[in-house]
């Protein structure tokens, strides 16, 4: 059994290793986990190896569209009550992706596995993503490119979310946001 304080894309390694401790000081204020992705680790790491599982059982769907998952940033800088993450500085370090590496990746996932639905597993798009429009323009010009329609969701912060956003959401294939909400008491 083992606890590790990062992410997994590299902590994995040293969790396997039998009797290696892990420190959790990544949990710690000011604290740094050795297995934590700088932005240019997570730009170059590598897709995740969905050729070794069996997709066509994974059953979600994105508007009765076939849909898996994506991950274009990591990190979120606020501390909601909701969230596990809040406590962690490591995890409040905002770390993205470029357009043109998310967008490689769902073409990838479209070309190689038909899949044209895609959740996307970041915290508050709207905010932590300052190219967030400009990742929307270009998806929704990737497929047109592609002559394809997909479908797209994924989490946006209420107080952020605008017209501007809103519209280039539906023109990229956004049909579901979600959007988590705070008690207007910190306690």
């Amino acid at each position: 059994d083992c606890l590790v304080a990062g992410d997994g894309e590299e902590a994995i390694f040293a969790a396997c290793r039998e009797g290696k401790v892990i420190d959790a000081d990544g949990f710690k204020e000011g604290g740094k986990s050795p297995f934590y992705l700088t932005a240019t680790q997570l730009e170059a790491s590598a897709y995740p190896a969905r050729h070794l599982i069996d997709l066509d059982s994974y059953n979600f769907k994105i508007d009765g569209v076939r849909a898996s998952s994506i991950i274009a940033q990591l990190g979120c800088p606020f501390e909601c009550g909701f969230c596990a993450g809040r406590n962690s500085p490591t995890l409040r370090q905002i770390r993205t992706r470029s357009s043109d590496a998310v967008i490689a990746e769902m073409v990838h996932m479209y070309q190689n596995f038909g899949i044209k639905g895609f959740m996307f597993y970041d915290d508050e798009q709207n905010l932590v993503n300052k190219e967030f429009i400009e990742l929307l323009t270009k998806i929704t010009a990737k497929q047109r490119e592609l002559d394809v329609e997909w479908r797209l969701r994924g989490n946006v912060k209420a107080q952020l979310f605008n017209e501007e956003q809103a519209q280039a959401m539906y023109e990229a294939g956004y049909r579901k946001v979600l959007i988590g909400f705070e008690s207007g008491s910190p306690r």
